[in-house]
């Protein structure tokens, strides 16, 4: 038996999807410290979602014999093809350096939000114990003498910014163990008393998470539900920090999950644990800060009663008439029928240029090229094809975003070339110093036109289409005569002699053999 261990730092420019193939016996794959395809001699592929970034690559595979190959294979998603073929690693894939300035180019994160303190000399207390409150004692302020479960205190106070908070309080205990329950709204929190060895050592501790849903005035409560030694906790401070990511939100009788913006095909929902015979869910909603996306407005069983014919693509749409009378029968009936597939178009973003001939009769002639490298100074066009957006019998705009290495640098309009084209054009001009409305590019350099096509075929869910201009980047010539030999077929073979040519060997040196009856082929 043998085996392989492949691992290196793996450069991926723009977010997207990648599959890995790995050939051999038993097979694993880790991205980013995490095993993405556990040890296998099933599974020989993984697919995973990459950011924008370097991200560490761990590949094994091992082979009972010798005589088996070993290799790793990869594929980037392109939402071009709906058949991705693996190819082999190249140099780029892991080449950290040359994408060091494409990667910097990413835009910063700003400042994190500050989190929100609580004024404890504005704390309200509703007290059984005469001397609950906040008060002086030893070294600080704190509230202590908490020993009564109607002992509650709350604080009112304004948020301007809606999103999840983590709630921290900064507390002491000598030995822990005592419980109580946070109050946000409808939300509730239970959490336990950590020991910090003393009550006159502090330390934060973590209560849960809550839910801003809209700005304004808040209030929250922290109220006993079990008492452990000689109080609940003594407490100095209390922070609503603000977080990002994803979470859960526990309600009255509602459990609410939230999370990033991603683009999903389809949620499922899986309960691990519970108490009982069984779980009951009566509702569930999937929604985002502006839009409801589960339930749907309409019932869907109810579509067919309305007055509009309700398709998706790839349906069939069939229109049939009987002619009664029709000469093609003898006078007698007949059916027409005719079909109409309802689909969409994939959208497809290309960048173009232009270029100006005169004839001998003085007659200028434009003539449309694709465009790959540009110069600072050039003028790039942008063409979007995309007929689902001939919308009206006016030329149509659709939205488009500008670019440059991994920054956006605008949001811009693609114009209708013709009133039912469905073709879009933008332009977007380029200088080598900054002036107003132009793109600023660097040797090198690299811009992208990012087309949201929102109906398709391919891949069947919103997806943005893109396409990418290089900006010249000079690079040292090379020539060199191409090595040549001839074969001579058999005296008696009616076959004709066939050139050969012959690999260039960075190893070998000075003149090149070429055959005399082969013509000298030279390569720049």
């Amino acid at each position: 038996p043998h085996a392989a261990l492949w691992n290196g730092q793996l450069v991926q420019l723009r977010e997207g999807a990648m599959r890995i193939g790995v050939a051999g016996d038993l097979v694993a794959v880790a991205v980013g410290g995490r095993v993405v395809l556990p040890p296998s001699a099933e599974v020989k592929m993984v697919d995973v979602w990459l950011a924008a970034g370097v991200h560490s690559l761990e590949i094994f595979a091992a082979n009972k014999t010798g005589g088996k190959v070993l290799a790793a294979t990869r594929a980037r998603a392109d939402y071009s093809n709906s058949t991705p073929s693996l190819k082999a690693f190249n140099e780029k894939d892991f080449d950290v350096a040359a994408a060091k300035d494409f990667l910097e180019l990413q835009p910063e994160a700003g400042p994190a939000p500050a989190p929100v303190v609580m004024d404890m000399n504005a704390t309200v207390f509703s007290r059984k114990t005469e001397k609950f409150g906040y008060s002086i004692v030893g070294n600080g302020p704190r509230i202590n003498t908490w020993q009564a479960s109607e002992d509650t205190a709350k604080w009112a106070f304004d948020l301007q910014r809606t999103g999840a908070y983590e709630v921290w309080v900064k507390l002491a205990h000598s030995g822990g163990g005592s419980r109580f329950r946070m109050e946000f709204g409808d939300q509730l929190v239970d959490s336990t008393v950590p020991n910090t060895g003393s009550f006159n050592t502090f330390a934060w501790h973590r209560v849960g998470m809550v839910l801003v849903d809209n700005a304004g005035a808040q209030t929250l409560a922290i109220k006993p539900l079990e008492i452990v030694g000689a109080g609940l906790m003594d407490m100095t401070e209390l922070e609503l920090r603000p977080f990002a990511g994803a979470g859960m939100i526990q309600r009255d009788r509602e459990w609410e999950f939230f999370f990033d913006p991603i683009k999903l095909r389809y949620t499922r929902l899986q309960v691990d644990e519970y108490l009982g015979d069984s779980v009951a869910i009566n509702h569930v909603e999937v929604r985002g800060p502006t839009e409801t996306f589960i339930p749907t407005t309409v019932d869907v069983s109810k579509l067919a009663e309305n007055e509009t014919l309700e398709i998706a693509g790839g349906d069939v749409i069939a229109a049939s008439y009987t002619d009664d009378t029709s000469v093609a029968t003898g006078g007698g009936s007949r059916l027409l029928t005719a079909q109409l597939q309802a689909t969409y178009n994939d959208a497809a973003v290309l960048p173009i240029g232009f270029e100006f001939t005169r004839n001998a009769a003085g007659a200028v002639a434009q003539a449309r090229k694709e465009l790959l490298r540009i110069d600072p100074g050039d003028r790039i066009t942008f063409e979007v094809t995309d007929y689902d957006m001939d919308q009206t019998d006016e030329r149509d705009t659709v939205p488009v975003e500008i670019w440059a290495n991994g920054v956006k640098w605008a949001d811009l309009n693609a114009t209708e070339t013709e009133e039912y084209s469905g073709i879009f054009r933008v332009e977007v001009d380029t200088v080598a110093a900054p002036e107003a409305g132009k793109l600023v590019i660097q040797r090198g350099d690299q811009v992208f036109c990012r087309y949201a096509d929102e109906q398709n075929t391919f891949p069947g869910h919103a997806v943005q289409r893109e396409a990418v201009v290089f900006a010249n980047e000079p690079t040292e010539g090379v020539v060199r005569v191409i090595s040549t030999q001839r074969t001579v077929p058999p005296p008696d073979s009616e076959a004709q002699p066939a050139p050969i040519y012959l690999p260039n060997d960075p190893e070998v040196e000075g003149p090149v053999g070429v055959n005399f009856f082969v013509p000298l082929t030279v390569e720049v």
